[in-house]
């Protein structure tokens, strides 16, 4: 649950961005669609990072159960 939340900002960025750049197709300015490829960037960071996270959480969870 705790994944979905973290996860859910993160959607909201990434389809927001994709709209504006497919809206604004071809008329960003170079810097622009650098600013835009860092989000991307970043955004994907951040959810590989929650993704480590819940992973860690599963084996630590499995770990507990064996005990």
């Amino acid at each position: 649950m705790v994944s979905h939340d973290l996860k859910a900002p993160l959607h909201a960025i990434s389809n927001l961005t994709g709209w504006i750049e497919e809206d604004m197709k071809g008329k960003f300015s170079d810097e622009t669609s650098s600013n835009f490829n860092i989000i991307k960037s970043r955004v994907a960071r951040m959810e590989d990072l929650i993704n480590g996270l819940l992973e860690f959480a599963r084996a630590n969870h499995k770990k507990e159960k064996k005990r």
